[in-house]
């Protein structure tokens, strides 16, 4: 079940409380985490605010695209990396 305040967020057991400041629009992740019925990461919030909304597809500048294409190549490279650590480690077979 999903509850909404003007402090708190409760999705379920999980609370998300108000941000006071800080880069994250608590608006903006609450109304993401509402849609989503579950808690988002920083990356659905980033693409939610960050993208038009007409087309979900195309960014409000080259900035916030350049920084996502930045934010998917680290998080491609720490797979990558972590699944080369389980073969050496024996855990899987290359």
């Amino acid at each position: 079940m999903m509850t909404s305040s003007d402090s708190m967020l409760t999705i379920g057991t999980q609370r998300i409380f108000r941000q006071s400041g800080g880069p994250t629009n608590p608006t903006a992740h609450r109304s993401v985490a509402i849609e989503l019925g579950r808690i988002p990461s920083q990356s659905e919030v980033f693409l939610r605010t960050h993208t038009r909304k007409k087309d979900r597809g195309q960014f409000v500048n080259e900035r916030s695209e350049q920084q996502i294409e930045q934010h998917k190549a680290e998080i491609k490279r720490l797979e990558d990396e972590r699944a080369a650590h389980i073969v050496m480690l024996g855990f899987r077979n290359p």
